[in-house]
């Protein structure tokens, strides 16, 4: 199965210069977790629900003011639109992330977002989706001991 066959084909991106406050209120009304952020249709990176709330909300920055590039993810990990779903799965494990952005494999433009709901629901193997959040978490939890 290809990637095309789960993203959703309308995909919602934003301007480096919007809002968290502006990022905050589409990804409600949406009702999505994350927002590539782009400018002539090159994807400079992505927001997330998590960096909303680590990034901007647990450090006190006003919402109203803070840009996108002050507080996105800039190290956006991508597929493209043709892979197989065990490739975009594979990368979503060893890059222990719960989203992949989806490029037009000849354009390179950002067209849709696949997360380990697509994978499982999409698929119908919901030990693909599981077997990726397994390496994530362990991977998580392995960096959090770590440090301290």
């Amino acid at each position: 199965m290809k990637v095309k066959e789960l993203i959703h084909h309308k995909l919602e991106t934003m301007e480096p210069t919007a809002t968290a406050k502006d990022i905050a209120i589409k990804m409600r009304d949406l009702n999505i977790g994350a927002i590539p952020i782009v400018h002539a249709n090159q994807v400079l990176g992505i927001v997330t629900d998590r960096d909303l709330t680590i990034n901007v909300l647990a450090k006190r920055e006003n919402p109203e003011k803070i840009n996108a590039k002050d507080f996105m993810t800039k190290n956006v990990q991508t597929c493209f639109d043709d892979d197989e779903v065990e490739k975009c799965a594979e990368i979503m494990a060893q890059k222990q992330i719960r989203r992949c952005l989806v490029l037009d494999h000849m354009s390179k433009k950002p067209v849709g977002v696949i997360s380990l709901r697509d994978l499982a629901l999409g698929t119908g193997t919901k030990n693909l989706a599981g077997d990726i959040l397994l390496k994530v978490e362990k991977a998580q939890r392995a960096t959090q001991l770590a440090s301290r």
